[in-house]
C-alpha cells in the first residue's frame, strides 16, 4: 500500500508557483517580439499620442469664433493613425458594429428626416469614425496605446497641480497653461462666485473635468491593476475637484463608484474610505459647497436657468417631434445651450426612437459583459457630460466598455494564492 503524498508547506508552495510562473512569463516575453520595446513600438506610442491629444484636450479660435479646430483635430487623428493602420491592418469588429449602425442613423436623420447643412453630416460622421479607427488600431497595438494614454493622462494631471501650486505658493493670479499651449485664454479664474477655478491644459474648469474622466474610464479600460494604475486614478480624482466646477463634483462621484466596483477584488476598503473622507474634507474647507448652493439654489446662475428652459423647451414639443427627433442642428430653444442637459439627452431629443434604440443595444451589450451595476455607472458619464454627442471621448467610452472589464482588475485563477490547500492527496 503506497503512502500517501504530502504538499510542500502552505508558505512556501505559493512563492514557487509565482516564480514558475514569472519565468515562464518571461521566456515568453523574450521569445516573442511584440513585448520588447523597439523603435517602431515607440513611433506607434507617439502617434497614439498625437490622435487623441487633441480629441481630449480641444482648443478654441475666438479670434474667428469658428469650427475649424474641431476639423483639425480629426485631421490630426486620421494623420497620426494611418501609418499604424498600414503597419498592422485593421478589421471591424463586433463593438464598432454597433457604433457604426448609430452613425448611420444620425446620419440618415440629418439627411431624410431633418435636413441639417451640407458639410454637417461629414463633420458628425468624421468625429464618431475617428473614435472607431483609434478603437480598432488599439486592438492592433495595445501596449502602445495604453502608453500613449497613460502619457496624456499624466501630463493633464501635472499641468493641473502645476497650476494649483503656483497660485497658492506664489500667491499671483491662475497661470494660463492653456494659453502658453494653444495661443487662445482659458477660462480659468480667481474667485468665481467664491471660489477659485483651475483647468490646466483645458479650456475651462468644467472641460476638464468631462475630458480627463472619459480619458481616466478609457486608461483603466486598457489597464489591468498595478500600483501604477492606482495611483494615477486617485490622483485623476483628486484634480478632477481641483477644478473648482460643479461638473467635477459629479465626475467624482460617479469615480468613486466606478474604482471599487472595477477594483471590488483588488482594491482595499480602507482605501476607499481614506479617499471619501479626504473628499468631504476637501468639500468642507474649500468654500465649494457654498459656491454650488449660491449659483444653483437660488435660481441666480445663468447656466442653471439656461439648463432649464432647455429642458422645458424638449418636454413641450409634441409626441411627433419626440418619436422622430428634432434633428440635430435644431435645438428646441434659441441660445439655450441644448448641449449642457448632456450627452444622452441630446442624443434621444435629436434622434428620437432610432436613437434609443441604439443606446439600449449598446446597454445591453455593456450590461452582458459587466453587468447591470458597472454598465449604469459608465452610462452615467454621458447622461451629465456637458460634451458635444458627436464627439470623439463619448463614442471611444461607448467601444472601450463593450468588453469584460472585470476581467482585467482581477488575478487570472491560475495565479491565485490557493486557500488552505489540503494535507494530503491520494
Amino acid at each position: 500500500m503506497s503512502k500517501p503524498r504530502t504538499l510542500p508547506p502552505p508558505d512556501s508552495r505559493p512563492n514557487s508557483v509565482y516564480r514558475a510562473f514569472r519565468t515562464a512569463r518571461q521566456i515568453v516575453q523574450t521569445m516573442n517580439p511584440t513585448h520588447t520595446w523597439n523603435v517602431r513600438s515607440v513611433a506607434a506610442a507617439v502617434a497614439f499620442f498625437g490622435a487623441v491629444f487633441l480629441l481630449y484636450i480641444p482648443f478654441e479660435d475666438r479670434l474667428t469664433n469658428t469650427m475649424w479646430p474641431r476639423y483639425f483635430a480629426v485631421a490630426v487623428t486620421f494623420l497620426c493613425l494611418v501609418p499604424l493602420m498600414l503597419a498592422r491592418p485593421i478589421r471591424i469588429t463586433e463593438p464598432s458594429i454597433y457604433i457604426l449602425v448609430g452613425l448611420g442613423i444620425i446620419l440618415l436623420h440629418t439627411i431624410v428626416f431633418r435636413t441639417v447643412s451640407f458639410i454637417y453630416p461629414f463633420f458628425i460622421g468624421a468625429n464618431i469614425f475617428s473614435a472607431v479607427l483609434v478603437y480598432e488600431t488599439s486592438k492592433r497595438w495595445p501596449r502602445e496605446f495604453n502608453t500613449a494614454v497613460t502619457w496624456l493622462l499624466v501630463i493633464s494631471i501635472v499641468a493641473l497641480f502645476v497650476q494649483v501650486f503656483m497660485f497658492y505658493l506664489l500667491g499671483g493670479p491662475i497661470v494660463d497653461i492653456h494659453e502658453m499651449a494653444f495661443g487662445s485664454p482659458s477660462r480659468a479664474a480667481v474667485d468665481f462666485v467664491g471660489i477659485n477655478r483651475f483647468s490646466g491644459l483645458q479650456v475651462e474648469p468644467g472641460t476638464y473635468a468631462n475630458n480627463t474622466a472619459f480619458l481616466l474610464a478609457v486608461y483603466l479600460f486598457t489597464s489591468g491593476y498595478t500600483k501604477k494604475v492606482y495611483w494615477i486614478a486617485i490622483l485623476t480624482v483628486v484634480t478632477l475637484l481641483l477644478t473648482g466646477s460643479a461638473t467635477s463634483v459629479y465626475f467624482t462621484c460617479v469615480m468613486l463608484m466606478l474604482l471599487p466596483v472595477l477594483w471590488s477584488h483588488r482594491i482595499k476598503k480602507w482605501h476607499v474610505l481614506a479617499l471619501f473622507v479626504f473628499i468631504l474634507v476637501f468639500l468642507a474647507s474649500s468654500n465649494i459647497i457654498d459656491h454650488l448652493n449660491e449659483r444653483f439654489a437660488h435660481n441666480d446662475d445663468g447656466s442653471l436657468s439656461i439648463w432649464k428652459t432647455g429642458l422645458f423647451s424638449y418636454l413641450d414639443t409634441g409626441w411627433e417631434d419626440k418619436i422622430i427627433g428634432l434633428g440635430y442642428e435644431h435645438p428646441p430653444c434659441v441660445d439655450c445651450h441644448f448641449q449642457d442637459l448632456g450627452v444622452i439627452a441630446n442624443l434621444i431629443s435629436g434622434g428620437g426612437l432610432l436613437v434609443v434604440i441604439v443606446l439600449m443595444l449598446i446597454f445591453y451589450r455593456v450590461a452582458c459583459f459587466n453587468g447591470i451595476l458597472l454598465s449604469l455607472i459608465i452610462f452615467a458619464m454621458p447622461m451629465n457630460s456637458r460634451m458635444y454627442y458627436y464627439e470623439a471621448p463619448v463614442w471611444m467610452l461607448f467601444l472601450f466598455a463593450q468588453t469584460n472589464l472585470r476581467k482585467k482588475h482581477t488575478i487570472p485563477k491560475a495565479l491565485a494564492r490557493p486557500s488552505a490547500p489540503p494535507l494530503l492527496l491520494r
